[in-house]
């Protein structure tokens, strides 16, 4: 099956839809100054929608000073405005899967933008052959479409992905679109953008998981990872290695192709690791599978932690230790992040950084917290290639 690039835009919700076409209605003239608009019955029947919507959208309209309401007389147009148009926002993401953190904050987003009275874009970025023009083809029609400020989660450090990551802010920026980065920022950490970031501490998560594992009596561990390809991940290495380096012990780190069980292998053996913290909860998913196969008993003979901890984390055959990213926190500190740089544009970029928590599993279980052996001993068993 041929790779492609998805662009899908989330429908207005009824309040939105109702408050433009009013607005027009009033700009045209089909309402003069000082004239009564129908009831809220008359315009529930007239568009199909509820008495809820219908008050949402008249306190919208009065809000921004296009009409006014007299308790028992009713509503009535309060000026003619030139011009009357919702607010767009966009999201720009890439490659983000099903259960992804990136799909809670888009919710989030979602759900304040609309509360703000303005709508926001979802464009989704799969992988294609001609993946940097595709980019910025969906970053012209954001921008065609008027959207004021747009949250972008960036492609991977790469020759590809750089060159995706500039034209798409290249383009943004030259359009006078304000842009807060997602997650991760478009350089190698520590190296720092021009444009605002919110993400978790990934550093301090790193340092949580790396402690945590020295804590339950890992002595030769290692960070796994697929190349450091984002800022985000090479923060969580630090913060692993600050962890190991301040107990006097060795940090090791391993990258490979984690859907290849045999270079997965090779490598925990050649570190004889007993303990690995994994970049992210996918890959934690796909090690462990390798390790089970391999008949490596988790956590009895190695111990593993990912990050991000996402629905399936706990689903494993064996329930993963990881550290959570508190999504509704992340999106609230991008919508500040943006509100600012709207108001105040020459403003220097801002990190920052949401604290994480540590989720404690049995994939880094201590023997006495474990289960019996026997039953450990059937869970190590387990053939799960096609359950990850």
């Amino acid at each position: 099956m041929e790779d492609r690039v998805a662009s899908r835009g989330i429908a207005k919700p009824k309040h939105l839809v109702l408050y433009e076409d009013l607005g027009r209605a009033i700009q045209a003239g089909s309402f003069a100054p000082g004239q009564k608009l129908p009831t809220e019955t008359q315009l529930m029947h007239q568009y199909g929608v509820s008495r809820t919507t219908v008050t949402r959208t008249l306190r919208d309209l009065e809000h921004r000073g296009i009409i006014w309401r007299r308790q028992g007389s009713g509503t009535f147009v309060k000026e003619v405005v030139k011009q009357l148009k919702v607010d767009q926002f966009g999201m720009m993401v890439h490659g983000v899967e099903p259960g992804s953190i990136f799909l809670e904050i888009y919710e989030v987003l979602a759900r304040a933008t609309n509360h703000a009275g303005a709508h926001l874009q979802l464009t989704h970025l799969c992988a294609g052959e001609n993946r940097a023009k595709e980019a910025a083809d969906s970053a012209q029609r954001m921008i065609n479409a008027g959207v004021r400020g747009v949250f972008y989660l960036p492609h991977s450090i790469s020759p590809d992905g750089d060159l995706i990551n500039s034209r798409v802010v290249d383009l943004f920026t030259q359009a006078g679109v304000a842009v807060v980065l997602l997650d991760r920022d478009i350089y190698q950490y520590p190296r720092r953008s021009d444009f605002d970031l919110v993400s978790v501490d990934n550093t301090q998560g790193g340092h949580l998981l790396g402690q945590h594992l020295i804590d339950v009596g890992c002595k030769r561990t290692m960070f796994f990872t697929d190349g450091g390809t984002f800022s985000s991940s090479q923060a969580r290495w630090v913060g692993y290695r600050m962890a190991m380096e301040a107990n006097g012990l060795e940090p090791r780190t391993f990258g490979c192709n984690p859907g290849s069980a045999e270079e997965v292998m090779r490598g925990v053996r050649k570190h004889r690791a007993d303990g690995i913290v994994c970049e992210n909860d996918r890959y934690a998913a796909i090690v462990m599978r390798h390790l089970l196969n391999a008949k490596v008993a988790v956590p009895d003979e190695i111990r593993i932690a990912g990050f991000d901890n996402t629905p399936t984390a706990s689903l494993l055959a064996v329930p993963l230790t990881t550290v959570k990213q508190p999504a509704g926190a992340i999106a609230q500190r991008a919508v500040s992040l943006m509100n600012d740089r709207l108001k105040h544009p020459n403003l220097p970029p801002a990190h920052m950084a949401v604290h994480c928590e540590l989720i404690v599993r049995e994939s880094t279980a201590l023997r006495t917290e474990q289960h019996t052996s026997g039953a450990r001993l059937a869970v190590s068993r387990l053939d799960l290639s096609d359950g990850v």
